[in-house]
């Protein structure tokens, strides 16, 4: 009304448009903060990695990639066979099988120890360089690391392909799905 505009100095439109509008910048200041994390080039930031080494610490251990959520209990998961002997050459580690040599990605919590250049696992114990491990899991390609794991370990995996289809191999993500062979 007249007299609530000649009092307050803002009639109810004006106020409805100050309020779209701030509601609108608080919108823009959202979406610009959710965009920039969601975009952002540092993976490290994201993933809590080291920045100088350019690895993140969930994903990557030196030459090893791992899932980066917490492993399921016992082996559960894909069947193909994923046997072979653990090899590391030029900074990657593979399991080489009869035909192909694959990069791997481990079950969570599966470390890299540089000095004994040994696959420490939680559950299965150590498994130094030379060793020949089997397990069950499948093979993918180098875009389903990013998919499953991060862009952190699908840069390693890009760098460490070498084998006829292109393939990693993707040990299933439980705490006994990969050991020496027995």
């Amino acid at each position: 009304s007249i007299m609530e505009f000649m009092v307050s100095g803002t009639s109810d439109t004006d106020r409805d448009v100050q309020l779209a509008m701030r509601i609108f910048a608080m919108a823009v200041v959202v979406a610009a903060l959710a965009g920039g994390a969601a975009c952002s080039d540092d993976d490290d930031a994201v993933s809590g990695g080291d920045e100088e080494s350019g690895e993140s610490a969930s994903t990557v251990s030196g030459p090893l990639m791992r899932y980066p959520g917490p492993a399921n209990s016992g082996s559960d998961g894909d069947s193909a066979l994923i046997e072979g002997e653990l090899v590391l050459e030029d900074g990657c580690l593979y399991v080489v099988g009869e035909l192909e040599r694959f990069p791997v990605i481990w079950p969570a919590g599966t470390s890299w120890d540089a000095e004994s250049t040994t696959v420490n696992s939680p559950s299965t114990g150590e498994m130094p360089v030379g060793t020949v491990v089997s397990g069950g899991g499948g093979y993918s390609t180098v875009e389903e690391v990013g998919r499953r794991v991060d862009s952190v370990a699908q840069r390693l995996a890009e760098e460490c392909v070498d084998n006829t289809y292109g393939e990693i191999a993707f040990v299933n993500n439980g705490t006994d799905s990969i050991g020496p062979a027995e």
